[in-house]
């Protein structure tokens, strides 16, 4: 994640990026999937790109309003075998799944807050959220 902020007047602005890769590997033993399996293999590869602006304008010591959006592109191939015992005819039985390609893409999201300080121990907070998927 990069981000890069700049002060002017009485607001705040910042950008940034969002970049991840994560390689999940599961392997697991048990009661599975409400029993149908006993036996899990699976690889998840998710990539997750966004990119956000925030707008935080303060009115005064007491007042201050934030703008906040961002975009969102996910992909997720999903690799997946399970095992089970067929009891009936006492063997164990493997599914392999086909690989799964799951695609999220834009999501666009963004939220208005604004915060009134009435005294050092009470906050009054409006947010407004939205998220639009394309």
């Amino acid at each position: 994640e990069i981000r890069i902020s700049k002060y002017f007047y009485s607001s705040i602005g910042t950008v940034g990026i969002y970049i991840s890769d994560i390689k999940e590997k599961d392997q697991r033993d048990g009661w599975i999937f409400s029993g149908i399996a006993d036996n899990i293999n699976s690889r998840f590869d998710i990539n997750n790109y966004a990119i956000y602006f925030q707008l935080q304008h303060f009115f005064n010591d007491k007042l201050n309003l934030t703008m906040t959006s961002r975009y969102d592109y996910t992909k997720t191939l999903q690799n997946l075998n399970y095992s089970l015992y067929n009891w009936y005819i006492n063997i164990n039985e493997t599914t392999i799944l086909d690989p799964l390609e799951i695609v999220d893409k834009n999501l666009i999201g963004g939220n208005i807050k604004l915060n009134y300080k009435t005294n050092q121990k009470l906050n009054l907070l409006l947010i407004i959220k939205n998220l639009n998927i394309l």
